[in-house]
């Protein structure tokens, strides 16, 4: 489906222990803090602009094999930037993975609390391959060198930052699909078998995804634990007005008010829809 905008504005993390995670998020990836309070903290890329993330503390550790976020992703415009930061956590010894997605070169990183993070960086959209409304994607070995080779002299990050996509751990792809294609209008653009589905928006290769790779008979994650409480989604008005009445078409509860809505997710999460003013 096209529709703009479509912006993936904010996270919401439960989080336990504050000093290693704010040293985590503010020393090692040096995000700056925008506001906080004696249980939360909220980060922006560059001072002065909007918070992406915002960790609340008082959680607790999360039970193993629950449903919750996999990893939140990245998008930085630039190879440099990116290639900065990659840099500094390579020589901060911080465990690393990456991957050639085809239409992406992705670094991987798990926060203090088990957070994943995905670090990449978009190729041109000319070069992504489609065919029958499925955008084709894989994982390749990533030159690690090649990319350092591009980094800047010190981390700056760069202006239109943001959460390119969200990736859930699920217990259900039929409740994913139902969540994101029936509920959300999205479009399911690639999937790894039975086990994980991609959907977009905008004819880009995905904004979200879900796998069951943990199993089908995992539980909702208690949001007491550590992990996802909540994700803002800033959207048009049509498309605010189009999703809110099905919601209600299909009875499923909500809370609203004059600009937004929001409503449970199909890992247990919170959901909250903008409409641009």
């Amino acid at each position: 489906m096209d529709t703009k905008p479509f912006i993936i504005k904010k996270i919401t993390l439960r989080a336990s222990n504050i000093s290693v995670m704010r040293n985590f998020y503010e020393n090692l990836l040096q995000f700056h803090v925008i506001s906080e309070t004696d249980s939360s903290v909220s980060y922006a890329f560059r001072e002065n602009e909007e918070a992406f993330l915002t960790l609340e503390f008082g959680g607790r550790l999360r039970k193993k094999n629950t449903a919750g976020l996999f990893h939140y992703a990245i998008l930085f415009p630039d190879v440099s930037s990116k290639a900065t930061i990659v840099d500094r956590i390579i020589k901060n010894n911080y465990p690393i993975g990456a991957g050639d997605h085809l239409v992406s070169e992705s670094f991987y990183i798990n926060d203090p609390e088990g957070n994943g993070i995905e670090l990449y960086h978009d190729r041109d959209s000319t070069e992504w391959i489609w065919e029958d409304g499925k955008v084709k994607m894989g994982t390749l070995p990533v030159d690690v060198q090649a990319l350092l080779d591009q980094k800047n002299n010190h981390l700056d990050y760069p202006k239109n930052m943001k959460i390119g996509h969200l990736h859930f751990t699920g217990n259900s792809i039929a409740k994913s699909d139902e969540f994101f294609n029936e509920l959300l209008n999205t479009d399911l653009v690639s999937f790894v078998g039975d086990t994980a589905h991609f959907y977009s928006q905008n004819h880009y290769h995905h904004n979200f995804a879900t796998n069951i790779w943990e199993g089908e008979n995992i539980n909702k994650r208690n949001l007491l634990e550590n992990g996802i409480l909540k994700w803002e989604l800033e959207v048009s008005k049509d498309y605010y007005d189009s999703i809110s009445q099905r919601i209600i078409e299909k009875g499923i509860p909500f809370k609203d008010d004059e600009n937004s809505i929001s409503i449970e997710d199909h890992v247990g999460s919170k959901l909250i829809l903008f409409k641009k003013i």
